[in-house]
Protein backbone atom coordinates (compact mmCIF):
# COMPACT_ATOMS: atom_id res chain seq x y z
CA UNK A 1 0.00 0.00 0.00
CA UNK A 2 1.23 3.48 -0.87
CA UNK A 3 0.21 6.53 1.15
CA UNK A 4 0.56 9.83 -0.68
CA UNK A 5 1.04 12.28 2.20
CA UNK A 6 0.00 15.20 -0.03
CA UNK A 7 -3.50 13.66 -0.26
CA UNK A 8 -3.99 13.02 3.47
CA UNK A 9 -6.22 15.78 4.86
CA UNK A 10 -6.02 14.97 8.55
CA UNK A 11 -5.12 12.22 11.02
CA UNK A 12 -6.43 11.26 14.44
CA UNK A 13 -3.60 9.28 16.03
CA UNK A 14 -4.93 6.65 18.45
CA UNK A 15 -1.76 4.57 18.75
CA UNK A 16 -1.49 3.25 22.27
CA UNK A 17 1.95 1.75 22.09
CA UNK A 18 4.73 0.79 19.80
CA UNK A 19 5.04 -2.07 17.37
CA UNK A 20 5.63 -5.62 18.51
CA UNK A 21 7.35 -7.54 15.71
CA UNK A 22 5.94 -10.86 14.47
CA UNK A 23 7.43 -14.21 15.49
CA UNK A 24 9.89 -14.64 12.56
CA UNK A 25 12.07 -11.85 14.01
CA UNK A 26 15.02 -13.40 15.87
CA UNK A 27 15.05 -12.88 19.65
CA UNK A 28 18.04 -10.56 19.67
CA UNK A 29 16.49 -8.38 16.94
CA UNK A 30 13.04 -7.89 18.49
CA UNK A 31 13.91 -4.72 20.40
CA UNK A 32 15.76 -3.30 17.40
CA UNK A 33 12.84 -4.01 15.04
CA UNK A 34 10.37 -2.44 17.48
CA UNK A 35 12.57 0.67 17.87
CA UNK A 36 12.94 1.03 14.09
CA UNK A 37 9.20 0.75 13.53
CA UNK A 38 8.53 3.27 16.29
CA UNK A 39 10.97 5.68 14.64
CA UNK A 40 9.26 5.13 11.29
CA UNK A 41 5.81 5.88 12.74
CA UNK A 42 7.10 8.91 14.64
CA UNK A 43 8.76 10.29 11.49
CA UNK A 44 5.76 9.52 9.25
CA UNK A 45 3.14 11.09 11.54
CA UNK A 46 5.31 14.11 12.36
CA UNK A 47 6.19 14.62 8.70
CA UNK A 48 2.60 14.87 7.50
CA UNK A 49 1.76 18.36 6.22
CA UNK A 50 -1.85 18.03 7.39
CA UNK A 51 -3.29 18.49 10.89
CA UNK A 52 -2.56 15.56 13.23
CA UNK A 53 -4.56 15.23 16.43
CA UNK A 54 -2.45 13.52 19.11
CA UNK A 55 0.74 14.02 17.10
CA UNK A 56 3.30 11.59 18.53
CA UNK A 57 6.19 12.80 20.62
CA UNK A 58 9.40 11.04 21.62
CA UNK A 59 7.80 10.22 24.98
CA UNK A 60 4.75 8.48 23.56
CA UNK A 61 2.80 7.35 20.54
CA UNK A 62 -0.45 9.28 21.02
CA UNK A 63 0.74 12.74 21.84
CA UNK A 64 3.31 11.94 24.51
CA UNK A 65 1.08 11.26 27.50
CA UNK A 66 1.52 13.37 30.60
CA UNK A 67 2.03 11.63 33.91
CA UNK A 68 -0.81 11.83 36.48
CA UNK A 69 1.32 14.21 38.55
CA UNK A 70 1.92 16.45 35.54
CA UNK A 71 -1.83 16.50 34.78
CA UNK A 72 -2.55 17.51 38.37
CA UNK A 73 0.02 20.32 38.18
CA UNK A 74 -1.34 21.58 34.85
CA UNK A 75 -4.91 21.41 36.21
CA UNK A 76 -3.80 23.57 39.14
CA UNK A 77 -2.10 26.05 36.78
CA UNK A 78 -5.28 26.19 34.66
CA UNK A 79 -7.27 27.23 37.72
CA UNK A 80 -8.94 23.97 38.71
CA UNK A 81 -9.04 22.66 42.22
CA UNK A 82 -7.40 19.24 42.36
CA UNK A 83 -9.36 16.33 43.86
CA UNK A 84 -7.56 15.12 47.00
CA UNK A 85 -7.98 11.43 46.18
CA UNK A 86 -5.42 11.61 43.40
CA UNK A 87 -7.61 9.28 41.37
CA UNK A 88 -6.09 8.80 37.93
CA UNK A 89 -8.75 6.86 36.04
CA UNK A 90 -12.35 7.28 35.02
CA UNK A 91 -14.63 8.39 37.81
CA UNK A 92 -17.71 6.45 38.71
CA UNK A 93 -20.32 8.25 40.77
CA UNK A 94 -20.20 7.06 44.34
CA UNK A 95 -21.30 8.67 47.55
CA UNK A 96 -22.40 12.27 47.79
CA UNK A 97 -21.22 14.56 45.05
CA UNK A 98 -21.31 14.71 41.31
CA UNK A 99 -18.99 13.55 38.51
CA UNK A 100 -18.33 15.44 35.29
CA UNK A 101 -16.51 14.39 32.14
CA UNK A 102 -15.34 16.95 29.61
CA UNK A 103 -13.90 16.15 26.19
CA UNK A 104 -11.42 18.72 24.97
CA UNK A 105 -9.47 19.46 21.81
CA UNK A 106 -7.38 22.61 22.08
CA UNK A 107 -9.89 25.12 23.52
CA UNK A 108 -12.98 23.30 22.17
CA UNK A 109 -14.99 21.43 24.81
CA UNK A 110 -17.87 18.99 25.07
CA UNK A 111 -19.66 18.44 28.35
CA UNK A 112 -18.53 21.72 29.90
CA UNK A 113 -22.05 23.15 29.78
CA UNK A 114 -22.79 21.22 32.99
CA UNK A 115 -20.03 23.16 34.79
CA UNK A 116 -20.04 26.64 36.22
CA UNK A 117 -18.37 29.21 33.93
CA UNK A 118 -15.14 29.39 35.97
CA UNK A 119 -14.65 25.61 35.89
CA UNK A 120 -15.49 25.49 32.17
CA UNK A 121 -12.91 28.20 31.44
CA UNK A 122 -10.31 26.34 33.52
CA UNK A 123 -11.06 23.13 31.57
CA UNK A 124 -10.61 25.08 28.35
CA UNK A 125 -7.22 26.37 29.54
CA UNK A 126 -6.14 22.85 30.58
CA UNK A 127 -7.20 21.35 27.26
CA UNK A 128 -5.46 24.15 25.38
CA UNK A 129 -2.28 23.56 27.40
CA UNK A 130 -2.19 20.03 25.96
CA UNK A 131 -2.22 21.46 22.45
CA UNK A 132 -3.73 19.50 19.60
CA UNK A 133 -4.38 16.42 21.70
CA UNK A 134 -7.78 14.96 22.32
CA UNK A 135 -8.29 14.73 26.08
CA UNK A 136 -11.01 13.66 28.46
CA UNK A 137 -10.98 15.46 31.79
CA UNK A 138 -12.73 13.97 34.79
CA UNK A 139 -13.89 16.24 37.58
CA UNK A 140 -15.65 15.52 40.86
CA UNK A 141 -17.71 17.85 43.01
CA UNK A 142 -18.15 16.86 46.65
CA UNK A 143 -21.06 18.14 48.73
CA UNK A 144 -21.97 20.92 46.32
CA UNK A 145 -18.44 22.34 46.23
CA UNK A 146 -16.68 23.42 43.07
CA UNK A 147 -15.67 20.69 40.62
CA UNK A 148 -12.12 19.45 41.19
CA UNK A 149 -9.83 17.79 38.67
CA UNK A 150 -9.55 14.03 39.27
CA UNK A 151 -8.06 12.50 36.11
CA UNK A 152 -7.32 12.91 32.42
CA UNK A 153 -6.79 10.58 29.51
CA UNK A 154 -5.55 11.25 25.99
CA UNK A 155 -7.34 8.16 24.67
CA UNK A 156 -10.98 8.73 25.59
CA UNK A 157 -13.71 6.31 24.59
CA UNK A 158 -15.13 8.22 21.63
CA UNK A 159 -18.22 5.98 21.40
CA UNK A 160 -19.56 7.55 24.58
CA UNK A 161 -19.30 11.04 23.09
CA UNK A 162 -21.00 10.18 19.77
CA UNK A 163 -21.65 12.56 16.89
CA UNK A 164 -20.69 15.75 18.78
CA UNK A 165 -17.17 14.32 19.24
CA UNK A 166 -16.92 13.51 15.54
CA UNK A 167 -17.95 17.07 14.71
CA UNK A 168 -15.42 18.52 17.17
CA UNK A 169 -12.62 16.33 15.76
CA UNK A 170 -13.60 17.22 12.18
CA UNK A 171 -13.44 20.91 13.08
CA UNK A 172 -10.05 20.35 14.72
CA UNK A 173 -8.69 18.81 11.52
CA UNK A 174 -9.53 21.86 9.43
Amino acid sequence: MVVDSSRVRGVVNRLTGWYSPPAPIAGEDVDYAAAEFAALMLAFLNGLPCPVINRPEPTGAAGGPWSPLHWRWQAHLAGLAVHPSGQHSAITPSGPGQSFNVLGLASRLLGADALDPAAAQACSRLSKARGDSLVQLGLRSESGGPPAFAYATQLPDLWTWGQPAIEMITEGLR
